[in-house]
Parts: C-alpha cells; sequence; structure tokens
C-alpha cells in the first residue's frame, strides 16, 4: 500500500494520521511531465503541419497535386526559326519555290519532368520563283499539265514567262514527351499533334506567240490566286539545352502531311483566246484543269525560350 494507516495511544487522545509515500508523489510528478510533453509534441506537429499546408510555394516545381506525382509547372515562350522543304507533285519543272523559310512564335506549359503542352503559330515567307522558256526548250509542266502551246496551222510557241509565289501559315498545338541527357541542362524531345494550315498560290503568266506565216507575234497574261487550308497531323523530335536557368535553345525537325493540301484551277481564261493578227487567227493559251498538290514536307530549325520558374 502506498498510503499507509498507524494507530497510537497517546496521553493527549489524538486520532489516526495518514502519511503520504514519497513514491508515489514522485510518480505522479513523473506521470504528468510525461503527459505534458506529449500533448505539447502533439500541438506543435498539427501547427507545423497546417503552416505547410498554407505555404506559398517557393518556385513551380513545387506544387504537388497528387500523393506521388512531381508535377513540375512550368511556363515558356519562345520563337523558331526554320527552313521548309515543300515539293510539289507531278511538276518536273518545279514551278514554285520548295524551300520556304518559317517563323513560329510558341508557347509552352511543363507539366512534369517528362511532358508538357505547346501551341504556336507559323508563317512562312512568300517564296518567289520566275521561270523562262523559249520555243527550243520542252514544254513547261503545270499542275501535272505540259504546256504544249504549239499548236494550230500556222502557230507557234515563241517564249513563256512564269512568275509565282506560294507561302503556308497556320497554328499548331501537340503534346511533347522529354528525356534527359545531363540533368537540368540537356534533353531530347519528341512532339505529336495537331496542325491546321493554309497554302496560298499565285502564278501570273505571259504568253508570247507568234503566227509562222508572216511573224505577227500575239502577247496575253494570266493571273490566279489560289488558297487552301485543311488540318493534319504533325510530328516531331528535337534536342534542347539550358543556357542559364531560364533561357535555353533547341534544335529540331518537324514533319507535316501537306500532302493533304490542293488546289485547283483553270490555267487559262477560256478554251480558245484568240487574236487577230494581219487578218488571221492566233491561238494563245488553253484552258486546261490543273490540280496542284504539294508533298509531306518537312521543316528544319532552331529556336530559343525562356522559362518561368
Amino acid at each position: 500500500m502506498l498510503i499507509s494507516r498507524s494507530g497510537s495511544s497517546s496521553s493527549s487522545g489524538s486520532g489516526s494520521t495518514f502519511r503520504v509515500s514519497t513514491q508515489f508523489v514522485r510518480g505522479l510528478i513523473l506521470s504528468s511531465a510525461m503527459i505534458s510533453l506529449a500533448a505539447f509534441s502533439a500541438v506543435a506537429k498539427a501547427r507545423e503541419h497546417k503552416s505547410a499546408e498554407n505555404a506559398e510555394p517557393s518556385s513551380y516545381s513545387d506544387y504537388s497535386f497528387f500523393s506521388g506525382v512531381n508535377w513540375q509547372i512550368e511556363p515558356y515562350v519562345g520563337a523558331d526559326a526554320a527552313i521548309r522543304n515543300m515539293r510539289y507533285k507531278d511538276e518536273p519543272t518545279h514551278p514554285f519555290q520548295e524551300h520556304l523559310n518559317t517563323f513560329q512564335p510558341f508557347v509552352g506549359l511543363r507539366l512534369h519532368q517528362y511532358f508538357g503542352i505547346e501551341a504556336g503559330y507559323q508563317q512562312s515567307q512568300k517564296g518567289t520563283k520566275e521561270r523562262f522558256f523559249n520555243e527550243n526548250e520542252k514544254p513547261m509542266f503545270f499542275g501535272g499539265q505540259a504546256l504544249n502551246l504549239n499548236y494550230g496551222v500556222g502557230v507557234g510557241l515563241f517564249n513563256l514567262d512564269m512568275q509565282t509565289s506560294n507561302s503556308v501559315k497556320g497554328w499548331n498545338i501537340g503534346v511533347l514527351g522529354f528525356y534527359p541527357i545531363i540533368k537540368d541542362k540537356t534533353e531530347l524531345f519528341g512532339k505529336i499533334g495537331y496542325s491546321n494550315l493554309s497554302l496560298d498560290l499565285e502564278y501570273f503568266l505571259t504568253v508570247n506567240q507568234r503566227d509562222t506565216t508572216v511573224g505577227n507575234i500575239a502577247s496575253r497574261s494570266f493571273y490566279h490566286h489560289l488558297h487552301h487550308s485543311t488540318g493534319m497531323l504533325t510530328i516531331g523530335v528535337g534536342i534542347k539545352h539550358a543556357f542559364s536557368n531560364k533561357i535555353g535553345g533547341r534544335f529540331f525537325v518537324n514533319f507535316d502531311r501537306t500532302g493533304r493540301l490542293h488546289v485547283d484551277s483553270n490555267i487559262g481564261i477560256d478554251k480558245q483566246v484568240t487574236d487577230v493578227l494581219a487578218g488571221g487567227a492566233l491561238t494563245v493559251l488553253r484552258g486546261d484543269q490543273v490540280h496542284l498538290k504539294p508533298h509531306h514536307s518537312f521543316s528544319t530549325g532552331v529556336g530559343l525560350y525562356y522559362t518561368w520558374k
């Protein structure tokens, strides 16, 4: 027993007294101290957890929306300069410029160490080209049609001057995947997405013919502006390198299914355009239907970007 009762008889006739042992007092003090320490520790941990929840993230990479997923939220902007190589089908005489300089601003959002999204708008230069054919050369092809202007009795081709221009523009959006080579410095990346591109074609033909019997010359010009736009798959690969914590550069090769673009046109005004020279009819140009269609194309370029971290 921690509390003992002792009784004795005295001359004064006093009653019973209780004595509390020293062991009981020490145990009570120790237990109270341990309980107080545990309560203080629990309160401190609760406050620390609440402060961590309310604290502002020190950088974009501190966000963690789901347990176990290390989200890396980093917005960026930049611009690319590229050369698009785009040939046209059934055009052995190559009437259009096939190498177009292209500029593309873009914005992106890196969501994770290994993936992100990006959108941009590209605008190519207006590529121009001029071809001149005389009567001693082979017929010029345009839209899959041979421009055989040497028909009609007493009518011959003197020369043909063709001036053309073409350009490509449009927007794109895609998903990017990243593979680190040197941590926080160099990465490989791939892209797959959707592009909506527009093709603009212009051509200006000047045809000079002569009447082989009397030598008179007739000249007529034709101008056409053609346009078509459509959506297509775009994929790309490249490598990017960070020059500093926020600025970097990249090199890339993109593929676009530009073969989905096409335009149709009559090359001339009508089937038989005639000029009367010295009393004789002179055929200037026939109006065959032409089908202008590019091949799928590649773009190779470099770019700079700025990242918010």
